[in-house]
């Protein structure tokens, strides 16, 4: 005797809006271009930057290479630091084979008014860790505004946390948004 479930839950499309949305998805989440995101999460040490003040934006430069944007415009006041963190989990297709997959971590404008402050971005996930920055301290200026990630087989990711510190420096510094690009089949 064949025993099937009475109910499946299929996850829904995944749409543009608030982070706020994306985290009442709950464990059901959302799939875009076949890869599916759940579980999502926010915490920031400034009340100011709520999850839904941060904006989601999904973009798809092929059909196999699903971005989310995270734009938060993440801002600390000279002599402040603000930290957020955005945890989800990833289900990338299973393909079948070995072949390996790339995670993109790129950063978006970040800006200090005065001569000194950063911005920064640290991912850890289940496959590996990656860091983004752009760093000012007067004359001195340092940036890493994208970082790769090769992992095998792609159904190997599961967990993704980013870690977004700004530190305001002497006149305040903002860091504007950051993606990452989940390639379950890439042409290299």
């Amino acid at each position: 005797m064949l025993l099937l479930p009475l109910f499946s839950f299929a996850s829904q499309p995944c749409v543009s809006g608030t982070l706020q949305d994306y985290i009442a998805l709950g464990t059901t989440g959302c799939t875009f271009d076949g890869v599916t995101f759940a579980n999502f999460s926010y915490q920031a040490t400034t009340p100011g930057v709520s999850a839904k003040n941060v904006q989601v934006v999904l973009f798809s430069p092929t059909s196999t290479d699903p971005e989310l944007k995270f734009m938060g415009m993440w801002r600390a006041a000279g002599g402040e630091t603000l930290q957020a963190v955005i945890k989800y989990t990833v289900q990338m297709p299973a393909t079948g084979s070995s072949r390996e997959a790339l995670l993109q971590l790129l950063l978006g404008p970040t800006a200090a008014s005065g001569t000194v402050g950063s911005g920064e971005v640290d991912e850890a996930t289940n496959v590996g860790n990656l860091s983004v920055f752009v760093k000012r301290n007067g004359s001195s200026f340092q940036f890493k505004r994208i970082a790769f990630l090769h992992f095998s087989p792609p159904s190997a990711l599961k967990t993704v946390e980013n870690k977004v510190t700004v530190m305001g420096g002497d006149k305040g510094t903002t860091l504007t948004y950051f993606f990452n690009t989940f390639n379950s089949n890439p042409a290299f």
